[in-house]
């Protein structure tokens, strides 16, 4: 898959995490923003991915997953809490049921990349 096309994803994965801040007292957007959130690891670490060789979709979702259980268990050092600049990326709170909704982001990252990337000409 180009980057290009993963930019695009990207982008509206981001937008739609941006919607979703006007829902946040809605009982499922605490679920589909970490859904969002493994789905945007998984586009930006393809973006970045340093290899002329197109990796395999599962390949950079595995690795975005463990990027997102890194980032989650960091939150039971309190430092993200701590630093406000990094709550928006790191998160405050541990919540073991986020790990869950990352490996659906993550394979739902990997799917779309698929897909996408069979829509080339």
């Amino acid at each position: 898959m180009r980057r290009l096309p993963t930019l695009v994803l990207l982008a509206v994965v981001v937008a739609s995490g941006l919607a979703l801040q006007g829902f946040r007292d809605l009982a499922w957007t605490d679920a589909a923003g970490s859904v969002l959130y493994a789905m945007a690891a998984v586009f930006s670490l393809r973006v970045l991915w340093p290899s002329r060789e197109t990796p395999r979709p599962l390949v950079v979702a595995g690795v975005a997953l463990a990027l997102c259980v890194v980032v989650e268990l960091a939150q039971l050092t309190g430092l993200p809490a701590r630093v406000p600049q990094l709550r928006w990326v790191l998160g405050t709170a541990f919540a073991p049921v986020d790990l869950l909704w990352y490996a659906v982001g993550a394979l739902g990252g990997a799917g779309a990349m698929v897909l996408v990337g069979r829509l080339r000409p």
